[in-house]
């Protein structure tokens, strides 16, 4: 079995600082909120697409650093199993991991140099059995 990643883009990226943060109390990342859709291609059955959405919508008194919203998309192949329903779960799984990463990583630079210190979003374990796809 084999992924390949083609490419990933990020078609909408948006990051504010919260006026109402407080530095010196501790905050949680209870406001971070995704969706993934995941779709499969009609013209094979082993190649994908994938948006993820990564946001925060955090009021003044939510005591977070950052209101966001990341969009990603990634378009991969995952070959090697037969089992379309396994093929799925898998390719799903593990494509949203690494858009999730790219994620991270892009949100990680766009604070770094923000009124805050950086935003390291917390690791996500995407399941397997969370997806519902549908053919692009």
């Amino acid at each position: 079995m084999s992924m390949q990643l083609e490419h990933y883009v990020f078609p909408e990226i948006s990051v504010s600082a919260n006026k109402g943060f407080d530095q010196e109390k501790e905050f949680t990342f209870e406001t971070i909120q995704l969706k993934a859709n995941p779709q499969i291609s009609v013209n094979d059955p082993e190649e994908f697409l994938l948006q993820l959405d990564v946001w925060s919508d955090a009021a003044d008194d939510d005591n977070f650093p950052y209101t966001f919203h990341l969009s990603g998309v990634i378009k991969f192949s995952y070959r090697g199993i037969e089992d379309e329903a396994e093929r799925n779960k898998r390719a799903f799984h593990n494509g949203a991991s690494m858009l999730y990463a790219a994620i991270r990583e892009q949100l990680v630079s766009l604070t770094s140099r923000n009124v805050y210190a950086p935003l390291f979003l917390p690791a996500w374990y995407f399941k397997p059995d969370d997806f519902e796809t549908s053919t692009e």
